[in-house]
C-alpha cells in the first residue's frame, strides 16, 4: 500500500479564514474539501486561499469556492502516472479517490511514491 491515509477534510461550507487555520497546521499545504456528507468536492492549497483572504473581504467566503479538482487518481493509478499527476500540481499531495471518483480512500505524496518507487513500479493500492 502507498497511500497515506486520507487528511482530516475540510468541510466546504467552513469560512476560508477558518479553511486557513487548516492548512496552516497540515503537512502538505493542500487538503481535500468534501461536502457534510463526505462527498468529494476537490482540493483546497495554501496559497489560493491567502490571495483570496489577501483583500480581506472573504473571510467568510466558503471555502467550497476555491477548491479546485486536481487529476484524479484512483487505487489503480500506476506510480508513474501518479508521479505525472503530483509534479503538475500545487502542493504536495494528491487525493486518491474510489472508482466512482466521489470518496476519498487515500493521499499520496511526493514521499511516499519515490519511496513506492524505489521498491518496485505497483499500483497505488493491492488488491
Amino acid at each position: 500500500q502507498v497511500m497515506e491515509p486520507v487528511p482530516t477534510p475540510l468541510d466546504g461550507s467552513a469560512p476560508l479564514a477558518e479553511a486557513a487555520a487548516g492548512l496552516a497546521r497540515s503537512a502538505h499545504g493542500v487538503l481535500p474539501v468534501t461536502t457534510a456528507d463526505g462527498t468529494y468536492l476537490g482540493v483546497a492549497d495554501a496559497r489560493t486561499v491567502a490571495e483570496t483572504l489577501a483583500d480581506g473581504a472573504h473571510d467568510t467566503t466558503p471555502v467550497s469556492t476555491v477548491a479546485h479538482i486536481p487529476r484524479s487518481l484512483t487505487a489503480a493509478t500506476g506510480l508513474s502516472d501518479a508521479l505525472g499527476a503530483l509534479v503538475g500540481t500545487e502542493g504536495a499531495g494528491l487525493p486518491v479517490l474510489d472508482g466512482q471518483n466521489d470518496s476519498l480512500i487515500g493521499w499520496i505524496t511526493h514521499q511516499t511514491l519515490l519511496a513506492a518507487m524505489h521498491q518496485a513500479t505497483r499500483p497505488l493500492a493491492q488488491p
